[in-house]
């Protein structure tokens, strides 16, 4: 499958990213942003993983958000970074996380690389121990902002 660069669909660094994917206690790497189409080469770094039942998400240069714990079977899980606000959060199965980091994000297109995504990859940079994610990801939406509130919590009954 040819997996276009992306790059050119984002004014800005903001970003949401959704998926839902089949807990059964592995960790791994949910979802992974590149530079190029090859992993753990160039620019990668794991943005959505699963550490020892904990969902962790982050955007590179910031440290991680921690959303909570995984349900066994299926969760709907939301990566969200705001350039305008320069803060990123996230989403797992109906909560908003308790805490955000705030900063100004690296994007992979500010250092002449391209903006691919893989998912269930291994990546040495990593949330935990970076293995592949041995379990199902269904549904991956990806938005060019960050999304309401309402919006995600929309996506997660409907979508």
């Amino acid at each position: 499958m040819e997996i276009p660069d992306m790059h050119s669909n984002f004014n800005d660094e903001s970003v949401t990213i959704c998926l839902w994917f089949n807990y059964q206690g592995d960790n791994g790497v949910l979802v992974d942003e590149l530079g190029q189409t090859a992993i753990s080469t160039g620019w990668h770094d794991s943005q959505i993983e699963v550490v020892n039942g904990e969902v962790k998400v982050r955007v590179w240069n910031l440290a991680s958000v921690n959303l909570g714990n995984a349900n066994n079977g299926w969760n709907f899980v939301c990566l969200r970074y705001s350039k305008p606000e320069l803060k990123l959060d996230g989403f797992l199965n109906g909560r908003f996380s308790l805490t955000y980091v705030s900063g100004d994000r690296a994007a992979p297109w500010e250092y002449g690389y391209g903006l691919y995504y893989a998912f269930a990859v291994h990546d040495t940079t990593n949330l935990g121990d970076g293995s592949y994610f041995n379990g199902l990801i269904d549904q991956v939406m990806i938005f060019n902002k960050a999304l309401t509130p309402d919006k995600i919590y929309w996506m997660k009954e409907v979508v």
